[in-house]
Parts: C-alpha cells; structure tokens; sequence
C-alpha cells in the first residue's frame, strides 16, 4: 500500500496528500472564507444573490468551480508541472464537520453533504470547504510542490503523518 501525508496548513485547515505509484490526489479543507486568500477565488458561485448557499447548484455539481479556484496554483511531480482535475467541492456546517483526518476521510468529504438543505441558509462566513483534487498516470512518488497563487502567511510549518 502506498503512503498517504496529511499536512496541517494552518491552524484551521489542512491538506491531506493521497500517494500511489501512478497517482496523487490532494484534499484541502479550510474555512470558506479563506478560499479567496489561499487560492486566488472563493466559493462565491455556490451563492445565491442574497447571500447564501444556492442548493440547486450543489446539485448540479461543484467539479467546475473546484477547477476555477485551483486554476492558478501549479503543482510539481519529480520537477513536472502536472496538471491536476477537480473531484468535487463541498461546503460544510462546522456544526456538522465530517472527519478529515485520513485519505478515506478526505474522499469522503467531498462527495457526501450532510445534508444540503442544512447550508441553505448559510454564508461562506459561517461555512467550511473542503476541495479535491487528482491527477492519473503521473510519477506518484516524485517531489511534489505545490504553488499557490497567493500568499497567505510566508513559510509555512507543517505537520507530516504517513498512514500505511
């Protein structure tokens, strides 16, 4: 089985990095807010025009918008620039956060809401986002680096977990 690291971002977010052979998948979740300082654009497509969150719209699908905000970030594998394609996105009650300590965690944040008439009613303010990302057929195992489009707070100290 191949490793899987899960890096703290922030005292508030994290990134959980799934590695295999010929595959990497990146999990960010952090507050909703912070989007827009982490990667350049925020959530605001999920928005209704008053304000909050637009169910019918996490119906039709969150892949698109996940791929607009990581657009300006550029990840690295073994000094390739790799293009990375969006799982989903979802927004979350902090109420109700779903586990993100694993891989299976993380996977399962994306796809699966509480509930999304419990965000109905909810700014980005007061909601959590979680973000996948994938790439295939890549050199899994190489060094990885990932660019943000914006600075959030210099260098960064991490947290490393490998799970076996």
């Amino acid at each position: 089985m191949a490793p899987s690291i899960a890096l703290a971002i922030a005292a508030d977010a994290a990134l959980i990095v799934d590695r295999s052979a010929q595959s990497v998948a990146l999990y960010f979740k952090m507050a909703a807010t912070d989007l827009r300082r982490v990667f350049g654009m925020g959530a605001e497509g999920l928005l209704a025009d008053d304000g909050t969150v637009d169910v019918p719209r996490l119906y039709d699908g969150t892949f698109p918008l996940a791929n607009e905000i990581f657009a300006s970030s550029t990840v690295r594998l073994g000094g390739t620039t790799t293009p990375f394609e969006a799982l989903l996105m979802m927004v979350h009650d902090p109420d109700i956060l779903p586990d993100f300590t694993s891989p299976y965690d993380a996977e399962l944040s994306i796809p699966v809401c509480t509930s999304p008439e419990m965000v109905q009613n909810m700014s980005l303010a007061t909601l959590e986002g979680y973000l996948g990302f994938f790439a295939w057929k890549v050199d899994g195992f190489g060094e990885l680096v990932i660019e943000l489009p914006e600075t959030v707070c210099g260098v960064l100290d991490l947290r490393v977990r490998e799970i076996w």
